[in-house]
């Protein structure tokens, strides 16, 4: 064997490969020197319009997550106290229960109703507030995933969620509920969206104007198909509330809005 052939390979080898590690780190560099100033653009941008928002975390890279609905057991039905069936027939997949005593609401407070969620209904803690309709008397919890909350499209097969229905007096007498199972999808997490990426994404697409407020910004998992759907792929997305009125949501993998022409009614 020719040693000193051998000897100039490795040495080639090892300075090919150096070459490639600068370069790599040099295009790192450069990434994250151009990212600077973009988000020092975007920044300088929302001052001068005086657009402001809350102040913002890191942001986690998510997986994508399999949400497949729940299967309501008769074990799980049966141990649920103080209720009964809203129908003869129940769909499998959806809880509908009335309540054999009713229970009270305050007027300005849903701290009853948060309780009853989460000490009386399966799986109850995992819920989250979201909107009270005063106009539909009805109070409606997303299920939270990873402690995220699935923001979902509104109707009536929504997919792991809890809408209470009240009566005249503000008391609580029946309610529907679903439940997803999840889990975290085979491939790797993919690079999120930073939330001042999302935000310059709204104000490119004129949702974001001049003078506005982000009032409220967090990061969890959005789905518009609903109940009917027996498995689907959750991503995740940035929820963004506007002038404590109008909200939206961000794909936090290629920033896509999605608009859901609806309100956030908590009175």
């Amino acid at each position: 064997m020719d040693w000193s052939k051998t000897k100039t390979i490795f040495i080639f080898a090892f300075l090919v490969l150096d070459l490639f590690l600068v370069w790599q780190y040099s295009q790192l560099v450069i990434t994250n020197k151009y990212k600077n100033i973009q988000d020092a653009s975007v920044t300088d941008q929302f001052k001068e319009e005086a657009i402001t928002y809350p102040p913002l975390d890191d942001t986690p890279d998510l997986p994508p997550l399999k949400a497949e609905r729940h299967l309501f057991t008769d074990e799980e039905r049966s141990s649920l106290k103080e209720q009964e069936p809203a129908f003869k027939e129940q769909d499998p997949y959806r809880l509908a229960m009335k309540l054999v005593e009713p229970v009270k609401v305050d007027k300005d407070d849903l701290a009853k109703a948060d309780t009853f969620v989460s000490a009386q209904l399966i799986s109850g803690s995992e819920y989250v507030l979201w909107s009270y309709n005063r106009e539909n008397s009805t109070i409606t919890y997303f299920q939270r995933v990873n402690d995220r909350i699935v923001y979902q499209k509104s109707g009536d097969k929504q997919l792991g969620s809890i809408v209470l229905h009240l009566n005249e007096n503000r008391e609580i007498i029946s309610y529907e509920q679903t439940y997803m199972d999840t889990a975290d999808e085979e491939e790797q997490p993919q690079d999120t969206a930073t939330a001042l990426e999302a935000l310059a994404r709204l104000y490119n697409e004129n949702d974001l104007k001049p003078k506005s407020e982000v009032t409220e910004m967090t990061l969890g998992y959005y789905t518009s198909q609903g109940q009917d759907i027996a498995s689907q792929s959750l991503q995740p997305h940035w929820y963004v509330e506007i002038n404590n009125k109008d909200f939206y949501f961000v794909n936090a993998y290629d920033t896509q809005v999605v608009r859901p022409n609806q309100q956030k009614k908590l009175e």
